[in-house]
């Protein structure tokens, strides 16, 4: 009887680590909503090679975006770095705590797929801006 609850214990846990693999890909994916707003409103803003007039949102690279081009009427374009936090729990949780070898493949998944950032949304205040 005690084999049996063991095994079963093993291969529950075999599961639920190989369920978690990749955690942060799985529950946030690769790519984010972010949203924008500057202050005045209704200036183009660009990050790669999408662009909306604020304040929008734009789905974005959670690996790729790195900075914002603000563009206002009559002026030149001004770049802004973006900022990124790690999501601790579902990277750190989800992947490594089993210590399973398959624990860091997905740790090495959410890394590469960019699913372990979540990008702060965008406030820019524009000084001097004269409409």
């Amino acid at each position: 009887m005690f084999r049996r609850v063991l095994t079963i214990n093993v291969i529950l846990l075999l599961v639920f680590s190989i369920i978690t693999q990749g955690c942060a890909t799985i529950m946030h994916g690769s790519r984010q909503d972010l949203p924008i707003k500057t202050m005045p409103p209704d200036v183009i803003a660009r990050i790669a090679t999408q662009s909306c007039v604020t304040p929008c949102t734009l789905r974005v690279s959670r690996l790729l975006a790195e900075k914002i081009h603000i563009t206002t009427e009559g002026d030149t374009e001004k770049i802004y770095p973006l900022f990124k936090s790690v999501n601790t729990f579902e990277v750190y949780f989800g992947n490594i705590i089993f210590l399973v070898p398959g624990a860091f493949i997905g740790a090495a998944i959410d890394h590469q797929t960019g699913a372990k950032y979540t990008i702060e949304p965008v406030n820019i205040v524009l000084p001097n801006v004269n409409k």
